[in-house]
């Protein structure tokens, strides 16, 4: 190292191969990691070019749908924000809420069976006094 007199700094003689990896490496990385949102934010296509590309039974089958997906988008992300409001996990809420529903199912499916039970028994005694 020599030093200068005039500045008083410190220049540095030989150059570190080491030190120049590095900063090819970081230059390497900061493009990558600054190009790489960019291009995904202007490449893809939108919606509508995307749209345009599809053959006529799909643009069909596509438009039937649209209304029902985004419903049902609406109430997947409605209900995320609810159980988002738990103290549990989302997760275990999820898991939760399903059980619950699959139980409250269950439940209707056996009212309605003995519902139908009783039908069928009011069904039977009538024509075995006819008898």
């Amino acid at each position: 190292m020599d030093v200068d007199q005039d500045c008083c700094s410190v220049r540095i003689n030989s150059w570190n191969p080491k030190l120049e990896n590095l900063i090819d490496v970081d230059c390497s990385f900061t493009s990558v990691s600054s190009l790489g949102p960019i291009l995904l934010h202007y490449v893809p296509p939108t919606e509508e070019e995307v749209f345009a590309r599809y053959s006529p039974e799909l643009k069909k089958r596509s438009l039937e749908n649209r209304d029902r997906l985004r419903e049902e988008w609406t109430d997947y992300i409605t209900k995320l924000n609810e159980l988002s409001k738990s103290d549990l996990n989302i997760w275990e809420a999820w898991k939760e809420e399903e059980r619950n529903r699959v139980k409250a199912e269950a439940e209707a499916l056996e009212k309605k069976t003995e519902q139908l039970r009783l039908r069928m028994k009011e069904e039977e005694e009538p024509s075995a006094s006819t008898k």
